[in-house]
C-alpha cells in the first residue's frame, strides 16, 4: 500500500491539471515481452519527468511542471510520498547519498538529507550549486559517484543555431565534487534529454534530439551520443543525426563526433538507463523511452511513445541493434496513450517508468503467470 505524506512547499499542488489523464488505459494497451508485467505505481502526478533511485531505495522524480516527488521507502516495506511544489520545472533529479540535486530553472540546487527534513518537520534550505544557462530548455542530471562528477545536460537556445554570449547552451557540464570545478564535458548537443553511465566502462552516453525542420526539408534523426572523451563535439547547430552538413555557410561535418546509434526523427528520446541487474534484462544492455513527438505537417508519420531496448557489444561500447520492450502505446490512427519520459532501476532489477501524459510512474517486474507479456490491471495507487 502506497501512504501518502504531501508536504506543500511555496505554493499547492495543481492537483486537477491531469483530470483528464488515463494510465489504466495506457496500461491495457501496453506490449511487453513475454514473462513480464507492468503496473501502475502511483498516479495523479503533474507531467513526471527525470527519476533516480538513491542506494537506500528511495526514489526522486523531477516533473515538467512545478512539482518534484520523493516517495520515502520504510524499514516496514511502507511508502511516503511527498509533494514539493512551487518549483519551476524541476526535471532533472540525482540522489547523491542522502542529499538530492535537482534542477531548477537555470539553477542547479541541492537539497542536503531532504527526507529527514520532512520527517522532522525541518526547513528545507535549498543551496544554489551553480547557475548554468539561460536558455529556455529543460535540463536532466546523473550523477557518477564512483567518479563523484554530477552531469548536468543543458540544451541549445534555439533550433538551429548558436546564440552569441550562451557558449554552454547545447553542452554536458561536469561538476567534479571533489574538487569543486566545473568543466564542459561535451558539446555540440542540441537537446541532451537523459544521461547515463555505463557501469563497466565508465563512459557517459547520452540522448539527443535533433534539430526539426518544416517540409519538404525531412527532420533528421534523433541520436543516442557516447561520449569517449572530454571536449567532443557532436555537431549542433550544424550537423545533426546525419551524414552531410546542413544550412547555408555550414563548415560541414568533418571534425565533428559520429553518433553512436540513430533513433527515429521526432521520436524525442528522453529517459535513457543501462541495466544492472540481471532480474529481467542482460545487464550493459539499455532501455530508451522515446516520449514522441509532433506530427508533420505533410503528414508524415508520428513516431515514440515507446520504450525500446538497445543491445550493445560485449565491451559496451557499441550498439549492436535493438528491440521492443514496450509498445502499443501509439495506434494505426496515430493516437498516442501515454509518452514515456524517465526511466530507473530498482536494486531488486524492477525497472520504474514515467508517463508524463497521464501523470503515472509504472513498474515493469516479472510474471510467472503471464507469459503473453501483456499488461496486469493496474495497482498501488
Amino acid at each position: 500500500m502506497l501512504a501518502r505524506l504531501n508536504s506543500t512547499i511555496c505554493g499547492l499542488l495543481a492537483a486537477a491539471a491531469w483530470a483528464s489523464a488515463d494510465p489504466a488505459t495506457a496500461l491495457a494497451k501496453a506490449v511487453l515481452p513475454p514473462g513480464l508485467k507492468i503496473v501502475q505505481l502511483d498516479a495523479g502526478l503533474d507531467r513526471p519527468a527525470g527519476i533516480d533511485v538513491s542506494a537506500a531505495g528511495h526514489l526522486a522524480v523531477g516533473s515538467y511542471g512545478d512539482s518534484l516527488y520523493l516517495y520515502e521507502r520504510l524499514p516496514d516495506g511502507n511508502v511516503i510520498r511527498h509533494i514539493l511544489s512551487g518549483m519551476r520545472a524541476p526535471t532533472g533529479v540525482a540522489w547523491l547519498g542522502d542529499d538530492l540535486v535537482l534542477t531548477q530553472g537555470s539553477y542547479l540546487i541541492m537539497i542536503a538529507e531532504p527526507l529527514a527534513k520532512l520527517r522532522e518537520g525541518r526547513a528545507l534550505a535549498p543551496q544554489q550549486l551553480a547557475k548554468i544557462n539561460k536558455s529556455s530548455g529543460r535540463r536532466f542530471l546523473k550523477y557518477d559517484g564512483e567518479r563523484e562528477l554530477l552531469y548536468v545536460g543543458v540544451p541549445s537556445s534555439c533550433n538551429a543555431c548558436q546564440v552569441p554570449g550562451e557558449e554552454l547552451a547545447g553542452t554536458i557540464i561536469a561538476y567534479d565534487l571533489k574538487a569543486k570545478s566545473s568543466y564542459v564535458h561535451a558539446r555540440g548537443l542540441r537537446a541532451p534529454r537523459s544521461l547515463d553511465v555505463h557501469p563497466a566502462t565508465g563512459e557517459l552516453w547520452a540522448t539527443d534530439a535533433s534539430a526539426y525542420r518544416h517540409p519538404p526539408v525531412p527532420t533528421p534523426a534523433d541520436e543516442l551520443n557516447r561520449i569517449t572523451a572530454q571536449g567532443l563535439h557532436f555537431g549542433h547547430p550544424h550537423c545533426h543525426g546525419i551524414a552531410g552538413p546542413e544550412g547555408e555557410g555550414s563548415p560541414g561535418c568533418d571534425g565533428y563526433a559520429a553518433p553512436a546509434a540513430l533513433l527515429d526523427a521526432r521520436s524525442q528520446p528522453h529517459g535513457l538507463h543501462f541495466i544492472r541487474s540481471d532480474a529481467l534484462l542482460e545487464p550493459g544492455s539499455a532501455l530508451v523511452a522515446l516520449r514522441g513527438g509532433w506530427k508533420e505537417k505533410d503528414g508524415g508519420p508520428r513516431a515514440g511513445f515507446e520504450v525500446r531496448q538497445l543491445l550493445l557489444s560485449a565491451d559496451g561500447r557499441q550498439i549492436l541493434g535493438s528491440k521492443p520492450f514496450i509498445t502499443g502505446w501509439l495506434d494505426a490512427d496515430e493516437r498516442y496513450y501515454a509518452r514515456p519520459a524517465g526511466i530507473g532501476e530498482t536494486a531488486e532489477g524492477s525497472i520504474l517508468i514515467t508517463d508524463s501524459a497521464n501523470g503515472a510512474i509504472y513498474i515493469v517486474s516479472k510474471d510467472q503467470g503471464n507469459a503473453s507479456g501483456q499488461h496486469q490491471d493496474a495497482g498501488g495507487n
